[in-house]
């Protein structure tokens, strides 16, 4: 969600403004269906709470390899080009 959107919708709230998502998506530079996910939650008044997803990577089982690997300075030649 942006924050942005959000802290807007609240003043139009709170100013009991009549709200039109598509004009107001246009205006702000967002789609019409973010500002009224906007809108919604501010009428419920709560957010969600997300959980942080914790996994593993792919490359733990080579941690070892690479940090040996950049742990050596290599000196790289590269050869003339012409431009």
């Amino acid at each position: 969600m942006r924050h942005d959107v959000y802290k807007r919708i609240k003043i139009f709230m709170i100013h009991g403004e009549k709200t039109n998502f598509s004009w107001l998506g246009h205006r702000w530079g967002v789609d019409r269906h973010t500002v009224k996910a906007a809108y919604e939650r501010e009428l419920v008044g709560k957010t969600k709470d997300r959980q942080l997803m914790v996994r593993p990577s792919k490359l733990d089982d080579f941690r070892e390899i690479y940090c040996w690997l950049l742990s050596y300075v290599y000196l790289q030649i590269y050869p003339k080009t012409r431009f």
